[in-house]
């Protein structure tokens, strides 16, 4: 009896203090709605993150990740990255608001950067919390992609489809190198 009562208490307990959906859903809603995500402090895979760039440091290689991140030296007119794919380079002209890289060996590829008052609806959602802000990566239209809320702009990121080359951390490092002005 008392195992059973210890049991309904807890339940009890969860279903008042936490969101009643987030215990019951499968993840797979959008980010708008909130409901479904999965949340953490911190990177959620094996694979060791380096620490966001600071001081000399200029690049960051994950380790099975085709993709570096390198000390981003160009002005991207109204989003600017400290970091930015080893290679890539932005096509012109570049729009206020948003930011298209190439990448030279597969001119299809393309990653793109931009600036948007209301956050986008992302499938397959996993959010974290690092340094301060929240990063929302998912799916849209079968792209990986994240957004993070920046001041009072959300900086949104559309990597290339069916890129295997890119991994969350990765992604997140990226964003967390970028502001919006």
């Amino acid at each position: 009896m008392t195992g059973v009562l210890c049991v309904a208490a807890m339940w009890a307990a969860v279903l008042a203090v936490g969101n009643q959906v987030k215990w019951w859903n499968n993840g797979s809603s959008e980010v708008a709605s909130g409901e479904g995500e999965t949340t953490s402090t911190g990177a959620t895979t094996a694979t060791p993150s380096p620490e966001p760039a600071g001081g000399s440091e200029t690049m960051s290689l994950f380790a099975g990740s085709a993709v570096e991140l390198v000390a981003n030296r160009g002005s991207w007119n109204t989003i600017g990255c400290k970091l930015a794919p080893k290679g890539w380079t932005p096509e012109s002209p570049i729009a206020a608001g948003r930011v298209v890289l190439s990448n030279p060996t597969d001119r299809a590829a393309k990653i793109v950067l931009e600036s948007a008052a209301e956050a986008r609806s992302l499938t397959s959602i996993r959010v974290t919390k690092s340094a301060g802000k929240t990063f929302h990566i998912g799916m849209l239209d079968k792209r990986l992609a994240g957004q993070v809320h920046l001041t009072d702009r959300w900086l949104l990121i559309e990597l290339p489809a069916g890129n295997q080359d890119w991994n969350d951390e990765l992604l997140q490092r990226f964003m967390a190198s970028c502001a919006v002005n």
